[in-house]
């Protein structure tokens, strides 16, 4: 071997070592950075098989919209290919078409990419299968049922497949995200997929959230029973939305050279909720709730004397959700906290109303919220309240005192 094909080997060798490596060297991911990029890489590189150590391995990747999950998907599987001769991968997803076209994708990259044919060469050329819906790679070592890489959708039967590793990417989409029917479907299939991956199998479901009832939650809810029972949840999860949390608690665009405040802003006054939620938070819009209009997100933290703060402990209430659910913990029989506890109230619920949201959700106005419901509304708005109640109940038998003043 010369100094020319012994740099090239290593040099192979090194770029497969690391998935954001990889991406990079190769441009599969288009603008690759490294933030968001690195840490969505390490998580497909955790999941490479270990052909050594038994035990299946599943992981959620749920990342926003413009982030190029699915690119950093496909770069995953590209690589794999090149590093395992041998091993077997699948695509799914919703439909065939869609399938078809990750396969599609993956074979462009591997038999045109400047940096794949010069380091591994054509791994179709004299290929036994080089198809539509599965590819063979030239470079096998043993002869196997399961091809290189195989497509396919819901539905597929899953009977005689056996496979390395399995990437289900974009399986919840709009067009079936709200049916019952195709959802169970799609549970159907993920859970057929435990013995096609066999004892060292790889499942990775990417995507992002769209409804309540869609395949993502359902993983979800599964992982939330498992830790309640004690017991390990079957999913590892990765889901991010267009701002994080650093290690410093402090929020930060999770892709700022795309997805910018700007761009985002953007966004949310041109789409659909639905659409904004999930495809930049990774939620699912209920339509019952009022999303605020005017900022991004809350700070996260109030100062409340005598403590040092308080902090909002579920970040999907965390303004881009609402209702805000907040519990102030105190001590009733000491007015001192009392009082800070109302001071605390105010300023949440006043913040809440100067960004454009609304001062109660499902609990109603009730004594607690008079003031507030005047102050979000108007008084002429409450004063055509009041009007309504005195036509109906004249005599104020029904909840009296709640909501508003019986006088104007």
């Amino acid at each position: 071997m010369n100094t020319k094909e012994w740099a090239r080997v290593e040099y192979g060798k090194w770029i497969l070592e690391d998935t954001y490596r990889f991406n990079a060297e190769t441009k599969i991911v288009p603008d690759i950075c490294e933030q968001p990029h690195r840490e969505m890489c390490e998580q497909l590189k955790h999941m490479e098989p270990d052909f050594e150590k038994v035990g299946q391995r599943k992981l959620l990747f749920l990342a926003p919209r413009y982030s190029y999950k699915t690119s950093c998907v496909i770069g995953e599987i590209c690589r794999l290919i090149l590093k395992y001769p041998d091993i077997a991968l699948g695509a799914f997803r919703a439909n065939r078409e869609l399938s078809t076209s990750m396969i599609r994708d993956a074979k462009m990259h591997l038999t045109t990419n400047d940096v794949i044919l010069d380091t591994f060469g054509d791994i179709s050329s004299g290929s036994d299968r080089w198809a539509e819906n599965e590819i063979i790679s030239n470079r096998r070592t043993r002869p196997q049922l399961s091809p290189t890489l195989f497509a396919a959708s819901i539905g597929t039967t899953t009977t005689g497949m056996h496979m390395h590793a399995v990437f289900a990417d974009d399986l919840v989409v709009r067009e079936n995200c709200d049916s019952i029917k195709e959802m169970q479907d799609a549970r159907v299939l993920i859970q057929s997929l435990n013995p096609v991956l066999g004892p060292y199998g790889r499942l990775v479901c990417s995507g992002t959230i769209w409804s309540n009832i869609d395949l993502y939650n359902w993983i979800l809810s599964r992982n939330r029973k498992a830790i309640e029972k004690g017991e390990p949840p079957p999913f590892e999860t990765y889901i991010r939305s267009a701002y994080y949390l650093d290690a410093d608690g402090e929020q930060k665009l999770f892709f700022p050279n795309v997805l910018t405040a700007e761009f985002l802003e953007a966004e949310r006054r041109e789409l659909e909720p639905r659409y904004f939620y999930s495809w930049y938070y990774n939620q699912a819009y209920e339509s019952g709730l009022k999303p605020f209009t005017n900022l991004h997100f809350f700070d996260g933290e109030y100062s409340a004397s005598p403590y040092h703060h308080v902090v909002l402990t579920d970040d999907a209430f965390a303004g881009e959700r609402v209702p805000l659910a907040v519990a102030i913990l105190i001590d009733p029989a000491k007015p001192e906290e009392l009082a800070e506890a109302e001071r605390l109230n105010q300023r949440i619920v006043q913040r809440a109303l100067r960004m454009d949201g609304t001062c109660t959700g499902e609990h109603g106005v009730g004594l607690h919220k008079m003031g507030f419901l005047l102050e979000e509304h108007g008084e002429v708005a409450v004063d055509t309240m009041r009007s309504i109640k005195h036509a109906l109940d004249p005599r104020n038998l029904m909840n009296p005192g709640k909501i508003f003043s019986w006088a104007a």
